[in-house]
């Protein structure tokens, strides 16, 4: 017991506690009472330099098959992976490594092996979501290489928004949309058997057919019986790549919120089949980390922008609350509108924050991978003008009732802090 509780203590100072709650500043009427004048003088902000020398999501699969194909080195933080015939990769949907270390009395086998991590970890790119960040698994590519840019995004040949999860159908052909090969299909193309193991009701989904290509899929609803597929896998065929998907704790978080009961009882259940699936044998390796990180954001913290003049310039609303991308009707004027918005959010949200910039700017940063992977799919379903949330209790909404569904979600990502971007990497 003493070596759990200071493992914990350990967390906690490596990590931090969960966010403070924040309230909104000052309210729409102090922006309005601002004037034009105010709207179109704040100058656009620099967006901050991606992470130096670490692992990102997309490393993780393509690192291994680099490793064991071509012999090549281990991504930063992955030396385990060489020299091992089989990999599993249990994607944790919505657990970030602040969340697991704030978390870790109802994960005692999670919290030792996060312990033993130290501040290895692994990094979600720009947009921190589901759609980008498995898709970067399963292609070993940035989200500026494999253009799945946000939860939603714009579609500028049929010039309507598109969810990129649930929304496959006519025009959203998966492997035309999604045209980059996976990582399965390199591996299957080598001998090493490739399965993607999940719940049941995405077995032949759009997603599924554009990012799992080449990998056999495995249905099975109770957790338990996914951990009980990985075994068999591993068992009977020489050499395997696996995935193993958890969307349960992404579900409950964004209903009810990562520090509610739900979510706990999750995380508990996840840490005993862990701990019960024996996943260190011999020969293999097993990854355990997370798509984004997750906060809890208070309906009295959502930025509302109904109102606001420059929504009249605005064609389509994607992305995500905390990374809202707006396309314009007249693109040549994104530099305007960001600096028009950042005002707004300023006066009305606080100057600490939004971050507002234009697609192109994004795009140079390099928060989204490095330009070298660009063949300019990922801009043209880019918003125009981003709002990016950089602090840890901000969310932006229209506000003008055709969110009113959306904003009952408490749970949030999509944004730039460590909550969103920081990702376990957990070893067996």
């Amino acid at each position: 017991m003493r070596c759990c509780g200071s493992s914990v203590t350990v967390l906690v100072m490596l990590w931090g506690s969960p966010p403070a709650v924040c309230r909104r500043p000052r309210t729409a009427a102090d922006a309005d009472a601002c004037g034009p004048v105010c709207e179109t003088g704040s100058v656009l902000r620099s967006l901050p330099s991606p992470p130096d020398r670490s692992a990102f999501i997309g490393d993780v699969a393509r690192g291994w098959l680099d490793t064991t194909l071509d012999g090549a080195t281990p991504p930063p933080g992955l030396d385990a992976l060489a020299g091992t015939r089989h990999l599993a990769v249990v994607l944790v949907d919505g657990l970030g490594v602040r969340n697991l270390a704030a978390r870790t009395g109802h994960a005692r086998h999670l919290a030792r092996r996060l312990a033993d991590a130290g501040p290895a970890r692994l990094h979600a790119r720009f947009p921190s979501t589901t759609a980008a960040s498995l898709t970067s698994l399963a292609t070993g590519l940035p989200p500026i290489g494999h253009g799945l840019v946000g939860y939603t995004v714009w579609d500028p040949d049929a010039r309507v928004v598109r969810n990129e999860l649930s929304g496959w159908g006519p025009g959203m052909a998966p492997a035309v949309w999604q045209p980059h090969p996976t990582v399965f299909e390199r591996a299957a193309a080598a001998g090493i058997t490739a399965v993607a193991i999940g719940p049941r009701e995405y077995t032949t989904s759009g997603f599924t057919r554009a990012t799992l290509r080449g990998a056999t899929y495995v249905g099975a609803d109770d957790l338990g019986d996914r951990f009980d597929a990985l075994a068999r896998v591993r068992r009977d065929a020489p050499r395997s790549l696996v995935q193993l998907y958890v969307p349960e704790l992404d579900r409950a978080g964004h209903r009810h919120g990562w520090q509610g009961s739900r979510w706990a009882a999750l995380l508990e259940a996840l840490d005993a089949e862990t701990d019960a699936a024996r996943l260190g044998s011999d020969g293999a390796v097993t990854v355990l980390t997370g798509d984004h990180g997750m906060l809890d954001v208070a309906r009295e913290d959502h930025a509302l922008l109904a109102g606001w003049s420059g929504l009249d310039t605005v064609l389509a609303w994607a992305g995500e609350p905390r990374g809202v991308q707006l396309v314009l009707r007249e693109p040549a004027a994104a530099a305007e509108t960001a600096r028009a918005l950042q005002r707004r959010l300023d006066e009305t949200a606080g100057e600490e924050s939004f971050l507002v910039t234009t697609g192109d700017a994004l795009v140079d940063s390099g928060l989204m991978g490095d330009r070298s992977c660009d063949d300019g799919t990922a801009r043209r379903r880019l918003g125009d003008v981003i709002a990016i949330a950089r602090d840890e209790c901000s969310a932006l909404y229209r506000g003008d009732g055709s969110d009113d569904r959306s904003r009952r979600m408490i749970g949030q990502h999509g944004g730039l802090s460590a909550w969103e971007t920081e990702l376990p990497l957990l070893l067996w």
